[in-house]
């Protein structure tokens, strides 16, 4: 049984880096223009943060002014998701190390790394439903989408791995 705790602390510990990574990279979407400068990418790429062109030297930050809330709403859910998984870690590593008697913990650590999951995944479909609305354009899924639902399948996966502990002790 030790080794499933260590097993699902990794796997959390991996979700929130993952999750950590995804919200900081520029890379959720890609959308390839139709006219190419010399020396240009021929594509721009959106992240919760900002949207660059890889050959640009300066990155252009969604000003404070953007009125566009549900890009606040989509950068707000996925910060929720790393502080939840990083409480989940914090939680389960208390349980494993110092509480190993108190199911009560490993549930809490369970129930807010489910809760990150589900976070994350609100984020995630926020911003791609609107950025399709705003954008009306022919664009694709880049790395940082992919890393960001990697992450959210994991902690709900740990989550309900310790649930499953909890239910054999």
């Amino acid at each position: 049984m030790i080794g499933v705790k260590i097993l699902g602390l990794l796997l959390l510990e991996g979700a929130l880096l993952a999750a950590i990574l995804s919200t900081a990279l520029p890379t959720w979407l890609q959308l390839p223009l139709e006219e190419e400068e010399e020396g240009a990418s021929s594509a721009v790429y959106y992240g919760l943060f900002q949207q660059c062109r890889w050959d640009c030297t300066t990155w252009r930050v969604f000003e404070d002014g953007f009125e566009e809330h549900w890009l606040r709403a989509s950068q707000a859910m996925m910060i929720l998701a790393c502080v939840a998984m990083a409480i989940s870690l914090l939680l389960g590593l208390l349980y494993a190390m110092i509480f190993k008697d108190t199911k009560a913990i490993l549930v809490a650590s369970a129930i807010t790394a489910i809760a990150g999951a589900g976070s994350c995944a609100i984020g995630i479909i926020v911003f791609v439903v609107k950025m399709k609305e705003v954008t009306q354009s022919d664009w694709k899924y880049h790395a940082s989408f992919g890393i960001a639902v990697a992450s959210a399948v994991i902690s709900a996966t740990v989550g309900v791995l310790f649930l499953l502990i909890c239910k054999r002790k």
